[in-house]
Parts: structure tokens; C-alpha cells; sequence
């Protein structure tokens, strides 16, 4: 991506030039924290706050990862705005790993954590004097590393309840001290928390079927705002509740093919609800996200959703595919996304892929 000014770029000119590259997705400037680092929660409508089968979703809810009892690997990869320019991405690497400790005959005790690097990289964009002489091509980013704790209790297999901390350093570097008008870098450091919980309850309705619902809350994006040269420049912290609601549905597996495949069918559906604060008032806006999975034999994953965000200018249904392989206590997926946008722009893609191994 390449920006020409007739004078050097000003740390304010490059605060709103962020402001509108971010309007497209419908998120605030200044954050990567609120790009989801999963293609199958952005199949399902940007959902996940209650949903603890997938150890990504610990960006909604640090809780998700209560219960999780393995290892696994994840990265995920995303053009943001390809109508405007076409190397303007995020994406992220992350290991989430748990286990579960006896405590009793029907209590046990649920131990997760996770970190995960994050990155939005805005291209370059080159600099020019008063003069048309360029004066060279700086590039701009956003990254955060994110290191999330959860704690859970399991009763009978049957009743389980969870809470999750996330701490999220987080850099903003948007312009180099040679390219603004006041010398000074155009970065900010600060520090973000997430607080989640989670209550889930698994019942058998059939021989070989499991129903399980949960409830979740989450506490996203509590700090300071980011601030840059002068105090005036600011971009304030995303923070914000997200509350919502998940069920999933599991049927028997094949006798004969234990090994290789995961149940027969496998049903699940999310419902959020994100209440955030908008920038300059003390006014909420509610973003809602709803999402449903089809998964067959663990093999084939069919995700649809919807998502909706008034002030973002975004409402618009989301689609999802995944393909997984399962062995014993192996565990691997590759999946796909595509999304709306703000306004006329044109659908995103989003692609990820996690593997683990079961304890």
C-alpha cells in the first residue's frame, strides 16, 4: 500500500488515516484485539463466547480453555481491506495446552493455558517532502502477544464451571520518527485484561448422544488508551462485554472405526451478544453474532452464521468450511471463511488450521 503527501505525514494525519482503514471491518483503529484469530468462529457469525470445543476461541473467552485436555497448534491468516490494498493482513501463531486433575471420585479439576502472538500490518506507505522528492517507505503494525490462564471444575463429567485472565501486551508502531512532522515515532505501548467465564452441563438424551449447553461472559479489552506523541493522540481501548450462549449435539462414533473417526454427526450452535463502548461517548452499541457447525465424522465441517453491527455499518451472513483428520488421540483441521464488510466492499477470506493431540 503506498500513501503520497505533499508534506510529511503528521502523527494526527496517520491516527485518522487508521481510523478510516479499520471503518471497513467495522472495528475501532488502533487494536488488533479485535480481529478474531479464528476461520472457523468467522464461518459461524464471529461467534464463540460460550463455546469451549476450539482452544482459538480463548480470544472471546478465556475460559474456553477450562477444560481442554491436550495440546495444539493453531495459526490462522487474513487479507483485511483487499478492495483498498492487498497488504493490509493480520494474523497469528498460537499453542494452547490443559490436562485434568482428580480431586475426587466425581470431581476433577480443569487446567488450561494458552499464548498467542497476533499481528496487523498496514503495508508500506511512502513519504514525500514539500518537494516531490520521496523522502523513503516506512511501514505500520499493530501486535499483541497474548497469555491466557483458566481454571475449571468438572463434576460427574456432567456439570463444569470455569474462569479465564488473558493479559495482552500490545505495540502500535504507525509512523517512524522520520516520517511525521513532529520527529517524534508515532507508537503506543499498553497492556490489555480479559476476564471470562463459563458454566457448561452435558446430559445423555440417547444411547450414544450428548447434549451439552453453556452460558459465558466476558470482560474484553480492559486498560488505558493507547496515546502517541501528544497527549490529545489517543485511541481508546476496545473494551467490552461479550455474553452469549452455545449448544452442541454429539452422536455415536462407528464401532469399527474408533480410531479413525470422530462421532457420526456433530451439531453446534453459538449466539453472542458484544456490548461495546463508542469512541468519544459513553453510549453502548450492541454487535450481534450467531453461527451453527455441521461436522461429519470430524472429516467435514459446513458452518453458516450471521453478523450484524449497526454503527460498523456491517450486517451480512458468513460462511464457513473445514477439513479434518482424526487418529486415536491425533487431532488436525484446515479451515475456510468468508465474511462480510462495511458498506460495498467486498467479501474477506479467512483461512486457519489447528492440530493437536488429546491427553
Amino acid at each position: 500500500m503506498t500513501y503520497r503527501f505533499k508534506s510529511r505525514f503528521s502523527a494526527v494525519l496517520m491516527t485518522v488515516t487508521f481510523l478510516l482503514l479499520n471503518t471497513a471491518q467495522g472495528v475501532r483503529a488502533g487494536t488488533v484485539h479485535i480481529l478474531s484469530p479464528s476461520a472457523r468462529s468467522y464461518g459461524m457469525g464471529i461467534s464463540g463466547v460460550a463455546d469451549a470445543s476450539d482452544p482459538s476461541n480463548a480470544y472471546y473467552n478465556p475460559s474456553n480453555i477450562s477444560f481442554i485436555n491436550g495440546i495444539y497448534l493453531s495459526g490462522f491468516y487474513s487479507q483485511l481491506v483487499p478492495d483498498l490494498a492487498s497488504d493490509v493482513y493480520t494474523g497469528s501463531l498460537g499453542i494452547s495446552g490443559g490436562t485434568r486433575i482428580k480431586l475426587g471420585e466425581s470431581l476433577e479439576l480443569g487446567l488450561g493455558g494458552s499464548l498467542r502472538y497476533q499481528k496487523l500490518d498496514y503495508g508500506e506507505w511512502t513519504v514525500a517532502g514539500i518537494t516531490p522528492e520521496e523522502l523513503g517507505t516506512a511501514s505500520s503494525s499493530e501486535y499483541t502477544l497474548s497469555y491466557s490462564l483458566a481454571c475449571g471444575l468438572i463434576i460427574n463429567e456432567v456439570f463444569s464451571a470455569g474462569i479465564g485472565l488473558s493479559v495482552k501486551p500490545t505495540k502500535l508502531n504507525l509512523a517512524p520518527a522520520w516520517g511525521t512532522l513532529e520527529g517524534v515515532a508515532n507508537e503506543s505501548d499498553e497492556v490489555a485484561l480479559d476476564f471470562g467465564i463459563l458454566m457448561q452441563a452435558a446430559f445423555p438424551i440417547a444411547e450414544g448422544y450428548t447434549l451439552t449447553g453453556s452460558i459465558g461472559t466476558s470482560f474484553l479489552n480492559n486498560g488505558n488508551d493507547f496515546t502517541f506523541t501528544s497527549s490529545y493522540q489517543t485511541i481508546p481501548m476496545p473494551s467490552a462485554v461479550r455474553y452469549g450462549a452455545g449448544v452442541r449435539l454429539e452422536s455415536p462414533r462407528m464401532d469399527d472405526y474408533d480410531d479413525w473417526f470422530g462421532p457420526i454427526i456433530t451439531l453446534a450452535g453459538n449466539f453472542d451478544i458484544l456490548d461495546h463502548t463508542e469512541e468519544g461517548s459513553e453510549e453502548r452499541s450492541d454487535e450481534s453474532n450467531y453461527g451453527i457447525e455441521v461436522a461429519i465424522l470430524q472429516l467435514i465441517f459446513l458452518r453458516t452464521g450471521y453478523w450484524e453491527y449497526e454503527s460498523g455499518n456491517i450486517s451480512g451472513s458468513t460462511f464457513g468450511l473445514g477439513f479434518g483428520l482424526e487418529y486415536r488421540n491425533f487431532t488436525g483441521r484446515i479451515d475456510y471463511a468468508r465474511v462480510p464488510q462495511a458498506a460495498e466492499l467486498a467479501r474477506t477470506n479467512k483461512l486457519g488450521i489447528i492440530i493437536g493431540m488429546k491427553f
